[in-house]
């Protein structure tokens, strides 16, 4: 797919390869515990890993194009410091109203 190598992301090569279909779906790691990842429908899902109580988390945080990259990158320090103090952030993507868990995080 895209980004052979250890390289950030772009939203250039989103585009090129949105909504189409693949044999199998795969991650592909941006930056600062970012990732998206790509079912074989093709519909891109922002992740977030990070540790939370000693325990590794992952949390999607919407779907390209409803957050863009630059987006999601500027929300990090939210979301990291929400961790910090020590709040839960899937408990925040429990409310299915929310289009995206940083739409629901205040």
């Amino acid at each position: 797919m895209m980004c052979t190598e250890n390289k950030p992301l772009t939203n250039t090569e989103f585009k090129k390869v949105n909504n189409k279909a693949y044999d199998k779906p795969f991650e592909v790691s941006d930056r600062d515990s970012i990732s998206i990842r790509v079912p074989t429908k093709g519909k891109f899902a922002w992740q977030f890993r990070y540790i939370f109580n000693n325990k590794a988390e992952r949390l999607t945080l919407g779907h390209y194009p409803n957050l863009s990259l630059d987006y999601v990158r500027k929300q990090l320090s939210r979301l990291q410091g929400f961790i910090f103090d020590g709040k839960p952030l899937k408990e925040y993507g429990k409310n299915k109203k929310n289009k995206n868990i940083l739409d629901a995080i205040h």
